[in-house]
């Protein structure tokens, strides 16, 4: 099962390929990746520790280990907009200062409007998470429901991957299907569904014919 420390991913700012590194790989480049805006010379460690202070939560969050935090520090994003402590004394800036993958579902989708957002921070937690790709540990699912989240391979269909394997296909971590990353939130979709009713799919990496970039559309083929 992939580790999420082998499975860190950078989005360049040149373009929106995905990039998975293991640990070398990833030290060769750290100083290599260019900067998107703001001040990255404070050490991420030393920015976490003061501004937890007020921001307990974000902190606790932080200590999960990151691509963000590996590389910068709180000041990179947040930049100081008022010396005074306090609401918006520090700026918070959209992913797609540094990011270009699209919101999901795909542009151009209707889909009930439920309290869900489409954008990155309501399955990204930009400060940290026991997830890999920053994957929040609860999702909202839509209409008041709060789903747990344990995504730790991206193996396809897999015990904690993109669709849960039942415990009657070789399921072992006491899971049963509709609980996956994608599948908790799917309630109107052919395959893959929260209700585990959907038909059957391809069971390998979801991400590779689905495309973040694009909100999850099916890849285009090559003319």
């Amino acid at each position: 099962m992939p580790c999420p420390y082998h499975l860190i991913v950078y989005e360049m700012v040149s373009g929106h390929k995905v990039i998975g590194i293991n640990r070398l790989l990833f030290a060769l480049i750290l100083f290599a990746i260019p900067a998107c805006g703001g001040d990255s010379g404070e050490p991420s460690d030393a920015a976490s520790a003061e501004c937890a202070t007020c921001h307990g939560v974000q902190a606790d969050a932080w200590e999960n280990f990151s691509s963000h935090r590996a590389l910068y520090g709180c000041a990179f994003c947040h930049e100081e907009a008022d010396s005074t402590p306090g609401t918006g004394h520090r700026a918070s800036p959209g992913c797609d200062r540094c990011h270009s993958e699209q919101g999901h579902p795909p542009k151009g989708i209707l889909f009930p409007r439920d309290g869900r957002l489409d954008t990155c921070p309501s399955c990204h937690d930009p400060h940290g998470s026991k997830n890999i790709y920053l994957i929040r540990e609860s999702l909202s699912a839509g209409f008041g429901k709060t789903v747990c989240i344990d995504f730790r391979n991206v193996e396809g269909r897999a015990d904690y991957s993109f669709a849960e394997l039942g415990a009657e296909e070789g399921g072992e971590n006491g899971r049963e299907p509709g609980s996956g990353l994608c599948e908790v939130c799917h309630r109107w979709t052919k395959f893959y569904d929260r209700y585990a009713t959907g038909e059957d799919h391809f069971t390998d990496r979801c991400s590779g014919c689905h495309d973040h970039a694009v909100g999850f559309e099916v890849k285009q083929p090559l003319p």
